[in-house]
């Protein structure tokens, strides 16, 4: 027998149980959702569309938004400079409410030092590597291969 995700529903279900709830809370990725996924972080912008959309929405009565990203959570209030959304940065350490109130869940230079020292790491493993770089998130890093060619992806230097 096969087991189905119970979250699993077709769009007309979404439809009705999105209109009989008394109060909805949309949370939206930001990379790969709200915008395409790009060769490099930086290209990853909203469209006026979107950014448009994105302020109905969280205009509506009974409709919370939450914009939720692995990206900084500076970083995501700049792209989204929308009023009345919550953002949910930095994969949930770093959350700013719909009312501008802003919470971390790490106390600020926690794992300041071992995380610069894995980042050095990291960034002296791929230095050179043609498409491979590190991003600095400031409570993370992120190691970005995208750009790199498929065999430089799959290596076993980078990737045992």
């Amino acid at each position: 027998s096969s087991i189905a995700p119970q979250h699993a529903s077709t769009t007309t279900e979404v439809e009705a149980r999105c209109q009989a709830t008394a109060r909805l809370l949309v949370c939206l990725d930001y990379d790969g959702t709200l915008v395409p996924i790009a060769a490099r972080p930086e290209e990853a912008r909203p469209t006026s569309t979107v950014l448009r959309l994105l302020s109905q929405l969280a205009q509506a009565p009974d409709i919370d938004v939450a914009i939720v990203s692995g990206r900084p959570l500076a970083e995501l209030r700049v792209l989204l400079p929308i009023q009345g959304v919550a953002y949910i940065g930095a994969n949930g350490l770093e959350v700013c409410t719909a009312t501008g109130e802003f919470l971390s869940f790490l106390p600020p230079g926690a794992f300041s030092t071992i995380l610069t020292l894995l980042r050095i790491q990291v960034e002296n493993l791929v230095a050179g590597v043609p498409g491979i770089f590190v991003e600095n998130k400031g409570q993370a890093f992120a190691l970005h291969y995208r750009l790199a060619r498929p065999e430089t992806r799959s290596s076993p230097i980078l990737f045992p």
